[in-house]
């Protein structure tokens, strides 16, 4: 209940009645409860309830066994007037996750009012629990490539790479994967987010492997770059540039650094080696029950600094058109004395022939 408690404590920091939440991510986040159908009632004074109507009160009672399960009757917003009673004062709902027109039926009440809120920030440090989840994920996603590289040659296709390591990560224990595999071969590779395609995998590509597995609604996401055949010296050449990137920004992560000079570490290597305007994306993001989650290392986010507990992904890459790209990236906890990886995966460049 770590993080009910410190949303609780969010609330009265802010002069908060209470909040609403209709995100199913964090339904999920506080409860537990996966339902497509539901809200959380939370008010200041450690009151809360899971409202939710017939269809899922069986699953409600085993997947959020510490919440109160109100069923909600007429619809979920007339069953939320009867948890907030006559209670006046400021709530919180999430301004995101819900329709003009469902704001428009939230409870009205002399002396009530409605603020917007993001509750995302809340979920920034994860505890030991949630690492443990997101570790599993990467030990998935791990395990999965491993059996990859026992497999791929030249000749498949990008989308056969694709449904291999989909599959092989749900045989592993994944629940679903946590975004759409990526797959970029050859020049394909220049695209950082590539759509695993037709193309098949040729003698003389680099093919950028972009992949993650959800655990218990946690995320992974890891990112290894291959060789078909022998890799070309300019090849071996641009590749140890961005693992050279990889590992300044992997070095510089510490509680109390700057999301921006973390970035930085990373990106001067490859601006230095002639390469800054083939890295126009960000260097990582956080990760857990999404797999885009603040703080984001980017010379265009907003200033942060790191804090213990934090997972982050480390990613930087070079895409050159008409060449290729080369990305590596891990998953990665900030601890006390650095960080903690969690994608184990080599990072060696391995040429598959």
């Amino acid at each position: 209940m770590e993080p009910l408690k410190r949303l609780q404590s969010w609330l009265r920091e802010n002069d908060g009645a209470g909040v609403i939440i209709t995100n199913r991510k964090n339904i999920y986040y506080y409860s537990g409860f996966r339902g497509s159908n539901g809200l959380l009632a939370i008010d200041a004074e450690g009151r809360y309830e899971l409202l939710t109507d017939f269809r899922y009160l069986t699953q409600a009672a085993v997947q959020a066994p510490d919440w109160p399960i109100r069923q909600s009757t007429l619809n979920l917003f007339t069953t939320l007037a009867d948890f907030q009673g006559s209670k006046g004062g400021k709530w919180f709902f999430e301004g995101q996750f819900i329709s003009f027109s469902d704001s428009q039926k939230l409870p009205k009440l002399d002396g009530r009012t409605y603020e917007s809120c993001d509750l995302e920030p809340l979920r920034q440090i994860k505890s030991e629990e949630e690492i443990g989840k997101i570790r599993q994920a990467a030990n998935i996603a791990d395990k999965a490539f491993s059996e990859l590289l026992g497999w791929i040659r030249p000749g498949v296709t990008e989308r056969e790479v694709a449904l291999f390591l989909d599959f092989a990560m749900m045989k592993s224990g994944a629940e679903k994967t946590s975004f759409a595999t990526i797959v970029g071969s050859g020049p394909n590779g220049a695209l950082p987010h590539a759509v695993p395609g037709e193309r098949a995998l040729t003698e003389g590509d680099l093919v950028v492997i972009d992949f993650g597995a959800v655990y218990d609604g946690y995320c992974s996401d890891e990112t290894r770059t291959l060789a078909i055949g022998k890799a070309t010296e300019e090849q071996k050449r641009i590749y140890q540039i961005v693992l050279k990137a990889q590992l300044a920004g992997l070095e510089a992560i510490c509680p109390g650094v700057s999301n921006l000079a973390v970035d930085r570490a990373s990106r001067d290597i490859i601006t230095e080696a002639g390469y800054g305007d083939r890295f126009g994306h960000g260097l990582g993001h956080g990760v857990g029950i999404e797999i885009h989650e603040d703080p984001r290392f980017s010379p265009q986010a907003a200033e942060t600094f790191l804090k213990e507990q934090m997972v982050m992904t480390v990613e930087p890459g070079i895409y050159l058109p008409e060449w290729g790209g080369i990305r590596i990236e891990d998953l990665v906890v900030v601890r006390s004395g650095g960080c903690e990886i969690l994608s184990t995966t080599t990072k060696d460049l391995l040429e598959i022939c």
